[in-house]
């Protein structure tokens, strides 16, 4: 079965990298199954295969490595786009978690930096600023896995925005 998705895969995502016929490696794909139904994607392709119709269908979906475009309307030196990838996220839930238990950030700062797609360091965030854009990123990224989960229970999905204002 996985050298029939592999075909797929390379049928329906042709713009995507890292697939090689026959033996492919999936360590860079996520692949999800619901009974008959399997979801796998990967950067902004995905396609879903039920089994027995032997259909795979190429799906538009987010680009998550492209990041989260945030906008403050206080500060616009905060303003870029950051990454949503699962270290910066757990780095923002420590320092979220940190602030919420001693109310302060790590090292006693005023204010904290914090660096976008390109590594370019923003800095001035507040308190709330710092739980805004973590938030906002939990809430992307957690949007686009209930999306597709739905996909492969065979939802419609809209996909969530990849753009938000924070403080």
């Amino acid at each position: 079965m996985l050298g029939f998705i592999t075909a797929l895969l390379v049928a329906a995502c042709p713009g995507i990298t890292g697939l090689s016929m026959p033996s492919t490696s999936y360590s860079t794909w996520e692949i999800w199954r619901s009974g008959p139904a399997i979801l796998a994607t990967r950067d902004s392709c995905a396609i879903s295969v039920v089994e027995g119709s032997l259909v795979a269908t190429a799906l538009t979906m987010p680009d998550v490595t492209a990041g989260l475009q945030v906008t403050s309307s206080s500060n616009s030196a905060l303003n870029g786009t950051y990454p949503v990838d699962d270290a910066t996220q757990l780095k923002l839930a420590s320092i979220s978690l940190y602030v919420a238990v001693n109310g302060h950030f790590p090292a006693s700062l005023s204010l904290f930096t914090w660096p976008d797609v390109s590594g370019a360091p923003h800095s001035g965030f507040t308190m709330a600023q710092h739980q805004a854009l973590a938030t906002a990123i939990a809430d992307y990224v957690t949007g686009i896995d209930a999306d597709r989960i739905a996909l492969i229970a065979g939802h419609s999905v809209s996909w969530p925005s990849s753009t938000v204002t924070i403080p």
